[in-house]
């Protein structure tokens, strides 16, 4: 599983996550989320975050309860997401809000 959180500055550009393989995931197979959530976080800034130029490649996956779950803010939409080769088998194939 790849985690990132990002604490410092809100932004991610450019990231790339390549030649997967995950069986029997008992949530999101791929996640991208600003969602704040219940996070116990301080912001580091006011400033909104931005996530863009994000690769998925090469990867598979076999039995998930969601495929891809990619969630934004309406103000700062997930900007040139690219999705190449990924082959999900889940009960939900996607759930996508606010990406251009």
């Amino acid at each position: 599983m790849y985690e990132l959180r990002q604490i410092l500055e809100p932004q991610i550009v450019q990231l790339a996550v390549k030649r997967g393989h995950m069986e029997k995931i008992r949530e999101d197979a791929i996640q991208v989320s600003m969602n704040y959530g219940s996070s116990t976080s301080i912001p580091a800034s006011d400033k909104v975050p931005e996530f863009s130029q994000i690769c998925f490649s090469h990867i598979t996956c076999k039995e998930a309860k969601t495929g891809i779950d990619l969630c934004s803010l309406r103000e700062s939409p997930i900007k040139q997401l690219r999705v190449e080769e990924v082959s999900l088998h889940a009960q939900i194939t996607e759930r996508i809000s606010f990406c251009v």
